[in-house]
């Protein structure tokens, strides 16, 4: 248990924090609880950064930090988006469905390639992409430009740009997949045996 680790399971005790904070805004209309989402999501966005530092800086990589930051960043999006997208009873902008459905959707075909790719090549390292960081910066901007209420047309142009880096990442990521598949020895060596069998029975 690691100090970036610690601060990656900080962040996911941020998320139920941030959500009824922006649940009682929405029922009360209180700028307090609106100001608390907001500090609570900034703490948890800065501490994306900060343990990612930690981990690759300060030798604190662990394979259980790669399961829970992901996990972390996907609660917290998904959580955030959810709640904007759904259309509550406040004067926040609302985030449009088809944001929620890109990111949403193409987290649901990465985590399912990725137990796919798991299952039978477990060799195969998907790198995260620049394009993808970008997505999820824009993402966290987007959210944030919306609890300060800010310019609408500001939220909507950061929207657009997350949903245009998550969906060009997702294919991306999709290829390089695929491609390490292919190029997987194992794979291979599998696709060469079964061509033999097949030939041997025909024989």
């Amino acid at each position: 248990m690691t100090t970036a680790n610690k601060i990656t399971i900080g962040r996911i005790v941020l998320v139920p924090f941030f959500a009824v904070q922006l649940l009682y805004y929405a029922k009360t209309g209180l700028d307090l609880h609106r100001w608390l989402a907001l500090a609570a999501f900034i703490l948890a966005a800065a501490s994306d950064w900060l343990d990612g530092y930690l981990a690759r800086n300060c030798g604190q990589h662990t394979e259980l930090g790669e399961v829970l930051d992901p996990l972390a960043d996907k609660f917290l999006s998904v959580t955030a988006l959810v709640l904007f997208s759904i259309g509550l009873d406040w004067d926040l902008v609302r985030l449009p469905l088809w944001l929620a459905g890109t990111v949403i959707g193409r987290d649901a075909i990465l985590i399912l390639g990725w137990l796919v790719v798991q299952r039978f090549h477990p060799d195969v390292k998907i790198r995260p992409r620049f394009i993808g960081k970008t997505g999820t910066v824009m993402l966290m901007a987007c959210v944030i430009c919306a609890l300060m209420r800010g310019p609408e047309q500001v939220t909507w142009l950061l929207a657009l740009a997350t949903a245009v880096c998550d969906g060009v990442s997702g294919i991306f990521y999709l290829f390089d997949g695929l491609r390490q598949m292919n190029d997987d020895p194992a794979a291979s060596a599998s696709t060469t045996s079964s061509d033999a069998g097949k030939d041997s029975n025909k024989g």
